[in-house]
């Protein structure tokens, strides 16, 4: 498994790797899902599909929230 590190910038942003942003064929616009472990000692950064205009809609309102998933919809 590939590890990538990177700092935190002063404003709290961080720049992702180019390996990272290659990888996941990131665009501008495009959402990042977090998801911690339960001791939150260990995150994994995905590209959230957005395959439905509805679905990119319904993220929106949760950006920068934690936010339980179920079922694949976000509540």
């Amino acid at each position: 498994m590939a590890e990538y590190i990177t700092e935190v910038n002063q404003d709290y942003s961080i720049d992702i790797p180019t390996e990272v942003r290659d990888r996941l064929t990131l665009e501008p616009g495009d959402k990042l899902i977090m998801r911690f472990d339960n001791a939150e000692e260990h995150l994994v950064v995905g590209k959230l599909p957005m395959d439905a205009i509805e679905k990119a809609r319904e993220i929106d309102d949760a950006l920068g929230r934690e936010i339980p998933i179920k079922e694949n919809r976000i509540r």
